[in-house]
């Protein structure tokens, strides 16, 4: 899953990319973008790792990517918004604090106003990609051959898109956007139909302000969390008891932009391998054997499923067996988020 980091110059997403990023395998830099795989912290695998001994642990993971802050001339804007259609969700940082040595370009720091600044140029921009299709579309009907019922349907849908947009209104909030209706449109990366996560980026000491979404914004001190996310590992537990600070608030963001992206987790332990596996709101367990090897979902038999709770409660396996919580489940079972898994396949 890619996650894009937008926001305006000097609101600090380069900082907030650098914490998330400190400890990413292979962090770099590919064309104009900064790329880090950051791992998801998550309670349940290390409790898992406690019974299981497994001899390979490996988490779930994000790919960040730090795009350059969309700026004039427009072309630079249209170039980073080409870029953020490849990405899955958006993490949106939002300058909250004070520093004179690092004016912001607007002069007073206003994170509502920069919010409403970056929305509209998406805005504009998701509008512009309605506008050429239904162009496109419109020139084609002309000499199409009649009952292109599908092509129509999507003409339609472009037109409520343009009005909705035309309102300055996200698509995310398009309630005809569903189903069949949403599948005809996804290839066209809306940005407002991403799920969107807010970071607002707090100075040292400064209070939490009021007035933001609580569902899908997060306080963050970027400067604070850089400096944290620097140091060794042995020392900053060490820094963040002198500082006084609670735990990194950093890795609570990397968790809650996959939640915001609709993701879950689920695990396997195949060998001497425990492993959370990354699938979308709504995956099968069909799905879910795709992800692990190809061959299970070619052979695909049938999924053994047990909550983590229970496989923990039960001591695993053989245990959430004998209790009854081990269900057997088909191709179509919707996984659910923290499910222990074991593909049964034959090929």
């Amino acid at each position: 899953m890619r996650l894009g980091i937008i926001g305006l110059p000097r609101s600090g997403k380069t900082t907030i990319f650098r914490a998330l990023a400190a400890d990413a395998a292979g962090a770099q830099a590919r064309g104009r973008a900064s790329v880090g795989v950051v791992k998801v912290e998550d309670e349940r695998l290390e409790a898992l790792a406690g019974l299981c001994k497994p001899k390979k642990l490996t988490a779930a993971t994000i790919e960040f990517v730090d795009l350059p802050a969309a700026a004039e001339p427009r072309r630079s804007a249209e170039e980073s918004f080409a870029e953020l259609r490849q990405t899955d969700a958006l993490l949106h940082v939002l300058r909250a604090f004070e520093d004179p040595g690092v004016p912001h370009p607007d002069g007073a720091v206003d994170p509502a106003r920069d919010y409403r600044r970056m929305t509209s140029e998406m805005i504009l921009a998701d509008l512009g990609v309605v506008e050429k299709r239904m162009e496109g579309l419109q020139k084609s009907s002309r000499h199409a051959a009649p009952g292109q019922a599908q092509e129509k349907r999507e003409l339609e849908l472009l037109a409520e898109c343009r009005e909705f947009l035309e309102r300055e209104r996200l698509l995310r909030e398009a309630e005809f956007l569903k189903g069949e209706e949403e599948k005809l449109l996804r290839g066209f990366t809306f940005l407002t139909r991403k799920p969107e996560v807010i970071a607002v980026n707090l100075g040292e000491t400064q209070e939490e302000p009021g007035g933001f979404d609580e569902t899908r914004s997060f306080f963050v001190r970027g400067k604070i969390e850089c400096e944290i996310a620097q140091l060794a590992a042995d020392e900053r537990g060490q820094f963040i008891k002198e500082m006084g600070l609670p735990a990194p608030a950093i890795r609570r963001l990397a968790k809650l932009c996959y939640r915001a992206a609709g993701l879950r987790s689920f695990f396997t332990t195949v060998g001497d391998e425990l492993r959370a596996w990354t699938i979308r709101s709504g995956g099968t367990a069909l799905e879910a054997a795709g992800l692990i090897h190809s061959d299970m979902a070619r052979g695909f038999i049938r999924a053994e499923v047990v909550g983590c709770g229970e496989f923990l409660a039960s001591g695993g396996h053989k245990g959430a067996r004998a209790a009854g919580t081990l269900r057997v489940e088909g191709r179509e079972y919707e996984i659910r988020d923290g499910d222990v898994v074991n593909i049964r396949f034959n090929v």
